[in-house]
Order: structure tokens, then C-alpha cells, then sequence
């Protein structure tokens, strides 16, 4: 009779990174590991627009600049959304509302900025860049425009007046942040460098990331400033060959790519796999330090907000916050990129694209969530036992699981339905088929308090023939040779010649003896 070859072994799903490896929906994972409800979010009013690229708060509301019929909307707070401007260029990468309320966008690939005010939108400035990627006001009336492809920094007076302050060696200049003492931070694309631009427009290099792109910069307490770094040159949008040459206008078009499709940084970031990094130093100027990095996820926009920094990206729409050295993932919405972080009430509006919407943060948590288990790999066909759970739920039905398996890496129609829900701290799987692949679904909340789970843990039995992997002699056997066995054998292998010299007391494998001493021996 058969007998299975391999003990019972264990997938574990007890730690942050493992969590985030699965899909959230609802919930969220803290910096210990804890998968718990999230705060809730809202999305508010119907964006009809294939990609938002920017958004910032506004006195009535947010502001969000769209592509790629170039229109900028109002949001207000019930969802009602308005034009502000169309019809201008193909798309709106950078927006900012100054002290007045004064709204201004930067068009692109004409490089042209757009004031709106009291209901008129009109041309303010050409600045004979391609793009403009972001606007920053300087607190005297003016503005900074950070362009490309030349790497230009512009400077527009309060009356309409500018000129080129400074030009960088990079293709880019992507991202920028006024400082109180009237100096600047820019980040670069497509090497990646942090600088620091001083009032009489010399500038100086703070860091080299080692990446492609410093997309985001922000300030936080304490005289600390925060930026990220990625990976894909200026972010998820190609030139076209046009467009390198000068081309611009409302009839030049502009590329959204997916995730990843755009060139790599050659740094030591890059070469280690990583896609984005979030940098910390101080803002006059002083070392920079790396305080996470994600090799997945892209970051689009960083927000200084109720003590806390909060990570906006993509490829899944996540939203994390740094606190005290430690990501947590807040939320994980259903569109591809967070691209945009705002003030608000109760915690960050969310601005996303593919496809556009916009989201507000509630008081409250979430009632229910569901969180999915990445497909964990058995390495063969296996039969499935029991799921332990790990937690502070204490009423039943707290936390419902479900389980399915397959064959395939991935999960198709070929897989098994999905188990009924079961409740409890032990949950069999008998019911789930064998397969070389398991899913674990775990729905949670319902209850007061809502549950917080710490991790688990599934049994699964590997149903494969036994394998003899190596056949070792006990040292304390010193038998003789027989000569019977050596006239009667044919001994044609040097390796089974050596073991047929230790016949008088037989070979050990493990705790099987297998005696050879025999007189005819195949």
C-alpha cells in the first residue's frame, strides 16, 4: 500500500508585507502587521474624463486638471462638478490655487499658463516650454513654473511678466516647493536630482536618488522636508518624437502609458529592483535619507497631514501613511492610480486616474471588509486541513473565511468555486478541492469592536510518491565481506561494490534496514 511522502506543512499569512500582498478592500494593514477596517471614503461627483493628472483644494471645493481634452473642473464638496476651463491645450499637468483663490494651470504641450478667476479663464503667461509640469506660488503674488523638455525654471510676476530664472542640465524640472526663507526645492527628470534653488537663481545639487524622476516634494514638522523618487521618466507620459522637436500646440497629443513602460533610472536604487523611494531631509539643506522603498507600487504625490506623511500610488491605487519609521497601507481604492493628495476634513481627499475620480475621507470606519489572500503555491498537488486565524475578535461571526483552489498559477473558470463561509478560529478545508493552489478570503466586521487580525495559518499535505533523496551507511557498522556475495553478486557499480562491503550488518536509511547480505543479489 501507498503512503504519503511528506509531512503536514503551513502557508502563513502573519506579517505586513504579506498582507499587502493580497487584495484589501475596505481594510487596511498597520506597521505591526494588524489587518483592520479602514476609515472610510466617498467618492464624490462624476469626473467624464479618461485621466486626471493634478487636483489642489480650492475655497469651493478642489480643483482638478484633466486630460486629454485639456479641461479644468470644480469639484464642490455635494459632488457638483463644473468647467472652469476647455478647449485650451490637450492636457493640464499642473495646477495651483494662490492666497486670492486664484486658480492657474499650466497647458501642455504649449506651455501656456491659464489664470481663472471670477468666472474668466484667460492666457497669463507663454512660457515657450513644452511642458509645464508644476506651479508654485511664492507668497509675493507671483509664481514659479517648473517646465520641459529644456529643464527651465520660470518666474511670473504678480502683473503677467516672466522670464527664465534658472536652467537646469536635466531634460525636466518636475516638482518644486517654496521654502519660508524665499528659496526653492526642484526635482528632476530624467536624473532624478534634488536641488535647491536660491533666490538669485543659483542652485546647487542635494542628491542624486539613483532614479529616474523626483515626482513629489513636501514639507513636514519640525523643518523637515520630504520627497519621492521613481522610477519611469516623468511619470507615466511619453513624448512624442514631435514633441521633442519643438512641436507644440493644441493639435500635439500626449501618450498615457501603463505602469512600468517608460525607461529605468541607472542608479543603485534601480539596480536593486526598486520602483520608488520616499527620501527625508532637512529643508534648509543636509543629509538625505531613504525612509522606505517600494518595489511594487509607483508614488505619484506625498501630503504632510494630521502628523503624518501620506504616500499616494499606483499600479493598485494604494494609499499609505509614514509614521515613526513604518508604512501603513490606508487604502487601497478600485482605479489604478492615486495621483493626487489634498486637505481635508477628516483626513486626505484622493484625486485617481484610469479613470478619473475623486475622493473624500469620512470620520467613520468602514462597517465590512473583505481581504484576499495572494494565490499561495503548494509546489505540487496537495490536500488542503485546517485554517487558524489569529486576532482580538470576540464575537462569533466576526470574521467569515472562505477558501478556493486550482491548478493554475493564476485563478480561472477551472478553479474551484469559492468554500461556504465558514466562522470560528479553526476553519477545516476539507470541503476545498485538492489542487496545487489555495485562496484564502477572509470578510471581517459586522461586530463592535471590529476585529483586528494579527495573521494565520493553513495546513496542506502534499500527495506525491515517496522519493529516496540520498542512502547514507551508519558509521557504526564494520562488517566483513562475505565471500559467497562476492562470487554469487555481479557487481557492476563501484558505488554498490562499496556498500556490498558492509553487508554483515546492512545499510541504514533513516530508520529502514534494508539487509543485502545475501548469497545471489540482482
Amino acid at each position: 500500500a501507498g503512503a504519503p511522502a511528506s509531512e503536514v506543512r503551513f502557508f502563513t499569512l502573519s506579517s505586513r508585507d504579506t498582507f499587502l500582498d493580497g487584495e484589501l478592500d475596505g481594510v487596511s494593514v498597520d506597521s505591526l502587521g494588524v489587518l483592520r477596517l479602514a476609515q472610510r471614503v466617498a467618492r464624490i461627483g462624476e469626473i467624464e474624463e479618461p485621466f486626471l493628472f493634478a487636483a489642489t483644494p480650492h475655497p469651493d471645493g478642489w480643483v482638478a486638471a484633466t486630460g486629454n481634452s485639456g479641461r479644468l473642473l470644480l469639484v464642490a464638496p455635494d459632488g457638483t462638478v463644473s468647467t472652469l476651463l476647455e478647449g485650451g491645450e490637450p492636457t493640464i499637468f499642473a495646477v495651483a490655487v494662490d492666497d486670492a483663490g486664484v486658480v492657474w494651470a499650466g497647458g501642455s504641450p504649449g506651455g501656456r499658463l491659464y489664470r481663472v478667476a471670477e468666472g474668466e479663464a484667460r492666457v497669463a503667461y507663454e512660457a515657450g516650454e513644452t511642458y509645464i509640469w508644476a506651479i508654485e506660488p511664492d507668497g509675493e503674488g507671483g509664481l514659479w513654473l517648473a517646465t520641459g523638455t529644456e529643464g527651465r525654471l520660470h518666474r511670473v510676476g504678480a502683473g503677467g511678466s516672466g522670464a527664465v530664472v534658472f536652467d537646469a542640465d536635466d531634460v525636466h524640472l518636475r516638482s518644486l516647493l517654496a521654502l519660508p526663507d524665499g528659496r526653492l526645492l526642484a526635482g528632476t527628470a530624467s536624473e532624478g536630482l534634488l536641488l535647491i534653488v536660491e533666490e538669485d537663481g543659483s542652485a546647487r545639487t542635494l542628491y542624486d536618488s539613483g532614479l529616474s524622476e523626483i515626482v513629489a516634494l513636501e514639507a513636514g514638522a519640525g523643518g523637515t522636508c520630504y520627497a519621492a523618487a521613481i522610477r519611469s521618466e516623468a511619470g507615466f507620459v511619453e513624448m512624442t518624437p514631435q514633441q521633442q522637436t519643438g512641436q507644440s500646440g493644441p493639435g500635439a497629443s500626449v501618450t498615457v502609458l501603463e505602469e512600468g513602460a517608460a525607461g529605468d533610472g541607472q542608479g543603485a536604487a534601480a539596480a536593486q529592483g526598486v520602483r520608488s523611494q520616499v527620501l527625508r531631509f532637512p529643508c534648509e539643506g543636509g543629509v538625505v535619507e531613504t525612509v522606505w522603498s517600494f518595489q511594487e507600487e509607483t508614488v505619484y504625490d506625498l501630503l504632510w497631514a494630521r502628523g503624518r506623511l501620506w504616500i499616494a500610488t499606483g499600479q493598485e491605487g494604494k494609499v499609505f501613511s509614514l509614521e515613526d519609521g513604518s508604512v501603513v497601507l490606508e487604502r487601497d481604492v478600485n482605479e489604478r492610480q492615486v495621483v493626487a493628495l489634498m486637505t481635508d476634513d477628516h483626513g486626505p481627499a484622493l484625486a485617481t486616474t484610469n479613470a478619473a475620480a475623486l475622493y473624500r475621507s469620512l470620520a467613520e470606519r468602514e462597517e465590512t471588509g473583505v481581504y484576499t489572500s495572494p494565490v499561495l503555491d503548494a509546489g505540487e498537488i496537495a490536500e488542503f486541513g485546517t485554517l487558524h486565524w489569529r486576532g482580538d475578535a470576540t464575537e462569533p461571526g466576526a470574521v467569515r473565511i472562505t477558501a478556493r483552489s486550482g491548478m493554475s498559477g493564476e485563478p480561472d473558470r477551472t478553479w474551484s468555486d469559492w468554500s461556504a463561509a465558514r466562522s470560528g478560529r479553526e476553519v477545516a478545508l476539507g470541503d476545498v478541492a485538492s489542487g496545487r493552489y489555495l485562496q484564502i478570503r477572509l470578510a471581517v466586521g459586522g461586530h463592535r469592536p471590529p476585529p483586528g487580525l494579527v495573521g494565520g495559518s493553513a495546513g496542506y499535505l502534499k500527495s506525491v510518491r515517496p522519493e529516496i533523496e540520498t542512502i547514507a551507511v551508519s558509521p557504526e557498522k564494520s562488517p566483513v565481506m562475505h565471500d559467497s556475495l562476492r562470487q554469487g553478486a555481479m557487481l557492476e557499480m563501484e558505488t554498490f561494490e562499496t556498500l556490498a562491503d558492509t553487508c554483515a550488518g546492512g545499510i541504514d536509511l533513516d530508520t529502514v534496514t534494508f539487509p543485502i547480505c545475501q548469497r545471489h543479489v540482482d
